[in-house]
């Protein structure tokens, strides 16, 4: 596998798990249940999707929350999520309208090493 390759692995390792855990924050089983509709409407998992194409990742949330004001209400709770990681983030979902992901592939890293290092345990 290529370096670029692994690159994209691990981010999109490190986008699922953070998608994982925010989304199942929220519903225990939210994650497995947006990641199938997903797959079967965009033809990759979630975390792939936000990753190599973010402007239909956001029309997917859209049309699965059946509102652009759900999405921008689970960007919000995305935000606080992060907050409690001491990751300052806004409008990581309403970035991928424009096709952006960029500060969720960062945030995706910061999230990553902060559980790397301890700091999700306990977190509520």
């Amino acid at each position: 596998m290529g370096t670029n390759m692994t690159i994209i692995m691990r981010s999109i390792d490190q986008l699922g798990n953070l998608f994982s855990d925010f989304l199942s924050s929220i519903a225990p089983s939210l994650y497995e249940i947006v990641d199938f509709h997903c797959k079967k409407q965009v033809g990759m998992s979630f975390a792939e999707a936000s990753l190599k194409n973010p402007k239909l990742t956001y029309e997917f949330l859209v049309k699965f929350f059946d509102s652009e004001i759900a999405v921008d209400v689970l960007d919000f709770l995305l935000s606080n999520y992060l907050k409690k990681y001491n990751i300052q983030a806004y409008g990581i979902l309403k970035n991928f309208k424009n096709g952006d992901n960029t500060k969720l592939i960062e945030v995706a890293e910061l999230y990553s090493k902060v559980i790397q290092n301890g700091g999700g345990k306990n977190r509520n």
